[in-house]
């Protein structure tokens, strides 16, 4: 049983995990990034310590909406986001291999899902399957776009320093925000479920609270996607200009992330627009072909196609590890039915959890490795010439 309740609680946060780590176009080491998903988990200790000192203080209160709203906000949102933000900046953002606004995004999505993977599991240990259902399709991926946005500020502060101080206390004030806009409805739906004529007065307005926690979920995973986006792109402008001066002869254009750059911008080597060598004699046409088909990867519909494997490759691998969750606890408890014979065998629960757990599971693992696939061979490949970070 074990087994099945590790895959249940930890396939959602692997996937995420692999999606937000191909995204970058020079990806991070994977020691880096286990090395800061490990620091994710090994904060859950403190981060359950001080949630009860606070949770102490405030259990005095009896308004339920007050109430959710503190644990919301402070209880939650405060003490787990510092935390996060505190693997994000003194580990992550220290680290030579923190060269670019982009692993921002990857390093402090890795961090949240570190933290949302052992606290996964320690819920789904406790609540079975519904737990898991209900996590693996909010929680988990409200963890991981509240670290992508935190690692988007925090990428952004260290690349321009003199908007540092701003952009570092949006880096943990956004997602805090997030988090406790996503879990006060929840924590206050909890305290009115307790209280029976609360929750009879109070129904409409909970019904209404529940709607923000909703909102905030799509908007906060709709608004990491978009900044992964906006860092990728910018990514690929530079990478296609560092093609450009490899087929000139020239020297590589710094990144436009570069604060100390003080050269032309990144944006003047546009790939359309190849240097000329001494002579006026341009080169050849397949020279320039070949840069420019690179830089401008798949079409619409081709990258549409590829969103959308990702997302139903995503959600039949969940359901798998869900179902094969599903199929071990129930043999592993048999109900008498009511003829007072004895449900079907163990053996038939894995049977089912076989056919309806490990292969959806597989098919889903699968089709969401070939939309990664397709997105990143989008992706124009790094010149012959091997060019630093930084340029030369």
């Amino acid at each position: 049983m074990v087994p099945f309740l590790l895959v249940s609680a930890v396939v959602p946060s692997m996937l995420l995990i692999w999606f937000f780590h191909s995204r970058d176009v020079y990806p991070e080491p994977q020691r880096v990034v286990w090395a800061t998903f490990g620091l994710g988990v090994a904060i859950v200790i403190p981060v359950v310590i001080v949630e009860l000192i606070i949770s102490a203080m405030i259990k005095h209160v009896e308004n339920p909406f007050l109430n959710g709203t503190l644990e919301g906000f402070f209880c939650a949102g405060f003490t787990e986001e510092l935390f996060k933000y505190g693997v994000v900046t003194l580990f992550c953002m220290r680290h030579k291999e923190f060269d670019e606004p982009m692993d921002g995004i990857v390093y402090g999505a890795v961090a949240s899902l570190g933290f949302a993977t052992l606290e996964n599991i320690l819920y789904v240990s406790q609540g079975g399957g519904g737990s898991a259902i209900m996590r693996a399709l909010s929680a988990v991926p409200c963890h991981a776009s509240m670290g992508a946005v935190m690692g988007y500020f925090v990428g952004q502060a260290k690349f321009r320093p003199r908007e540092r101080t701003k952009l570092m206390a949006l880096g943990f004030f956004i997602p805090m925000m997030l988090h406790g806009a996503y879990d006060a409805p929840l924590l206050t739906a909890a305290k009115l479920s307790e209280d029976k004529v609360a929750a009879k007065a109070s129904a409409g307005l909970a019904g209404l609270f529940l709607l923000v926690t909703l909102v905030t979920l799509i908007g906060e995973i709709t608004w990491a996607i978009i900044l992964s986006g906006r860092l990728r792109r910018e990514q690929q402008v530079w990478h296609s200009a560092r093609w450009a001066a490899w087929y000139a002869g020239q020297p590589p254009p710094p990144p436009p992330w570069f604060a100390g750059f003080v050269s032309a911008p990144v944006w003047t080597y546009a790939p359309s627009h190849f240097p000329q060598q001494q002579g006026g004699q341009g080169y050849p046409q397949q020279q320039q072909r070949m840069p420019q088909a690179q830089a401008q990867g798949g079409d619409a519909g081709a990258t549409l196609l590829s969103w959308m494997m990702l997302l139903f490759g995503g959600l039949v691998a969940t359901f798998g590890g869900l179902m094969a969750l599903g199929s071990v606890l129930a043999a592993a408890s048999p109900h008498p039915t009511e003829s007072g014979a004895e449900a079907p065998g163990p053996v038939m629960f894995l049977i089912v959890g076989l056919v309806l757990g490990v292969v959806p599971l597989v098919l889903g693992v699968g089709l969401f490795f070939f939309g990664i696939k397709r997105l990143v061979a989008e992706t124009p490949k790094p010149p012959p010439r091997a060019y630093p970070v930084y340029g030369t």
